[in-house]
């Protein structure tokens, strides 16, 4: 993976400007995930999150960045795991059934 942290001071600028924008939200949550700050990409994920539900892209950082965390720490319990796993599920709607009405 390629470390861009030169960007990082900027993006966190940029984007406390606009901390309800989940568009600029993502694009902190990028800029730190790439730069190995995944504190800071979790917690820009969360903003993007709280102001869309559904913003896939806000969901896969936070999943990358808490899988980042969990290897770097060597944690293997299930918990961990299993709750990066339903925020992945939470990023795919193909995971969530469809309630149809009839």
């Amino acid at each position: 993976m390629r470390r861009r942290p030169a960007c990082l001071p900027r993006r966190k600028k940029a984007a406390a400007s606009f901390p309800e924008d989940a568009g600029a939200q993502i694009m902190l949550a990028e800029a730190a995930f790439d730069a190995g700050d995944y504190e800071t990409s979790e917690a820009a994920a969360d903003r993007a999150i709280a102001a869309d539900a559904n913003a896939t892209d806000a969901l896969t950082y936070k999943a990358m960045s808490r899988m980042a965390v969990a290897k770097a720490a060597g944690d293997t319990r299930t918990e961990t795991w299993g709750g990066i796993r339903k925020i992945i599920a939470a990023a795919n709607p193909a995971s969530t059934p469809t309630i149809r009405n009839r």
